[in-house]
């Protein structure tokens, strides 16, 4: 099983509604928080991405935003 990574941060909606979705659909993930690991953050400046949340898997192309339908299909990985 490929590794789900969703880059996030506090007092985000979308970032919240995506987690909750994640869990909800029993989709494990693992979480970088861009507000406590200044890293995190530079990642994704150094690839263009300008908000959060974003979640990358290997093999995918990286989802932006709240895309309830594009999450549930991480199921499947």
């Amino acid at each position: 099983m490929n590794k789900i990574h969703l880059y996030s941060k506090p007092n985000c909606p979308q970032c919240d509604m995506t987690k909750f979705l994640l869990k909800n659909e029993n989709i494990e993930f693992h979480e970088k928080n861009i507000m406590e690991d200044e890293s995190h953050l530079n990642y994704l400046k150094d690839l263009g991405y300008m908000s959060v949340p974003v979640v990358m898997v290997e093999g995918i192309e990286p989802i932006v935003g709240f895309q309830p339908e594009r999450l549930k299909e991480l199921k499947a990985i």
